[in-house]
């Protein structure tokens, strides 16, 4: 491969940012910007970050010619400096690289943005999988915060990965964010997630304005507006629902106080979905599932997918409404047979009041297929 020089100075002239910093077995710094990944994240530096970064030549390159033009109009960081994380899944070893303008920790304190690349550690080279902004202001009709969430699920059962972009957009005026609801600050909320069954293969493209994301079987996600909170943007935020985690919970920030998640599974070749699988309410702790809202009643909205004279489209099929019990901190299980899925609306209707909070709180949800294969990582049913 013939190299940058540009690059080939950047990558090098930045080396010594990790020379004088040590490792950690977590990357307590990141708490506020990654919620759901910082615990699984140590910071790599010396001889590894030189060879990450040597590795990762091209897949930075990718990621700098997909921003190049926003850094020209000085919306995102210029790429001044790298900083470089690890993460160990199994036998598997991923990076994170983030892009900065001033070192991580100003940046952070700052609240200027990074832009991060996450790779796999393949055979020959490492593997770009997706990017994603944070602190990013967008241009269009209108102006946005910009907290991209890249999440990596380990799906044991079947060997496989998922790759989760959850992307939480701010409505801000004048450089303030705006509190849009109940006087508090609500942020749109939408996904992609990618099944991945050979890292060493991933190919990723331009899926939205601001994302390189795998091009692969995918879901596409939305929900309700999730509840922001101005310190860390992403602590309630819609990737909550799907990190494994009861730990942590998708808040919604609806006039109703109502939620509804809807799944486009039109790009995903897998057998028909028949049971979702519900965490309810914040689960962390009995004390804040009793002060928070929690689910109650809820019905599943389905499309069939059919072809007609060689058109594809979506038929409703008759919903099917369950009551999430109260009290149960554990998953709860829900059936419905419907032939081949084309989308899955799971809309909540009702719920049980919290002692202290109107926030209704969504620990976990998961998808599973006729032949028992869990969507977003495995449960022990």
């Amino acid at each position: 491969m013939k190299r940058d020089p540009t690059m080939r100075k950047l990558l090098l002239g930045i080396l010594t940012i990790f020379i004088a910093v040590p490792a950690f077995s977590e990357a307590p710094e990141l708490k506020m910007v990654m919620p759901n990944s910082w615990q699984k994240l140590t910071r790599v530096s010396g001889n590894e970050a030189e060879a990450v970064l040597d590795r990762s030549e091209a897949a930075v390159q990718q990621v700098y010619k997909k921003s190049e033009y926003d850094i020209r109009d000085q919306l995102v960081p210029a790429f001044k400096k790298y900083t470089v994380y690890r993460q160990t899944e199994d036998s598997d070893v991923f990076y994170r690289i983030l892009i900065s303008e001033e070192k991580i920790e100003d940046c952070l304190a700052s609240k200027d943005g990074f832009v991060q690349a996450v790779c796999y550690q393949g055979t020959d080279k490492n593997i770009l999988l997706m990017s994603g902004m944070y602190g990013v202001i967008e241009t269009r009709d209108q102006r946005y915060f910009v907290y991209d969430s890249l999440d990596i699920i380990k799906r044991k059962e079947t060997k496989t990965y998922g790759l989760l972009c959850c992307k939480t957009r701010v409505s801000e005026d004048g450089g303030n964010i705006i509190k849009n609801c109940k006087n508090q600050t609500a942020g749109k909320e939408e996904g992609d997630y990618f099944i991945i069954k050979d890292l060493e293969q991933v190919v990723v493209s331009s899926h939205s304005f601001w994302n390189l994301l795998p091009d692969a079987e995918s879901i596409s996600i939305s929900a309700s507006d999730c509840l922001v909170d101005d310190k860390s943007p992403l602590k309630y935020g819609l990737q909550n629902a799907f990190d494994g985690d009861p730990s942590t919970s998708f808040v919604e920030n609806t006039e109703d106080d109502l939620m509804k998640i809807k799944f486009d599974i039109l790009a995903l070749e897998v057998n028909n979905i028949n049971m979702v699988s519900i965490i309810n309410g914040y689960a962390l702790s009995n004390e804040l599932y009793k002060k928070n809202n929690r689910l109650k009643g809820g019905e599943i909205e389905s499309y069939k997918l059919i072809t007609e004279e060689n058109q594809k489209k979506l038929v409703l099929n008759p919903s099917v409404s369950f009551i999430c019990k109260d009290d149960l901190l554990k998953p709860q299980y829900y059936t419905f047979n419907i032939e081949r899925n084309g989308a899955i609306t799971i809309k909540f209707t009702s719920v049980y009041r919290g002692k202290k909070y109107n926030d209704t709180c969504l620990s976990e949800i998961n998808l599973r297929t006729i032949d028992s294969t869990w969507l977003f990582g495995d449960i022990n049913e």
